[in-house]
C-alpha cells in the first residue's frame, strides 16, 4: 500500500487520502483546544468519503474511551 493510498492512523480513524481534513477534526477534539465548534459541513463530490469521515468524527467525539480516538466498542 502506498502512502497516497494509506489509512490516516490506521488503528484510529479509517480514512483515505484527507490527512488534512482528518487532522483538522483531530485538533478540534484536543482536551486543551477551544472544543468543537457547533456545526460541520462535510462537502464535496459523491463517493470521496464525507460520510465515513463525518461517522469516524462522530464517534471519535462521543466515544468515552478515549479523547480524539474512536473506540468502536462504545455505543
Amino acid at each position: 500500500m502506498s502512502a497516497a493510498s494509506s489509512p490516516i492512523g490506521q488503528s484510529v480513524w479509517p480514512i483515505y487520502g484527507h490527512e488534512w481534513a482528518v487532522h483538522l477534526l483531530q485538533r478540534t477534539l484536543d482536551p486543551q483546544a477551544a472544543g468543537p465548534h457547533h456545526a460541520y459541513l462535510f462537502l464535496g463530490p459523491p463517493q470521496v468519503g464525507k460520510s465515513t469521515l463525518a461517522r469516524s468524527f462522530a464517534q471519535a467525539l462521543l466515544c468515552s474511551a478515549e479523547q480524539g480516538r474512536p473506540c468502536g466498542v462504545c455505543r
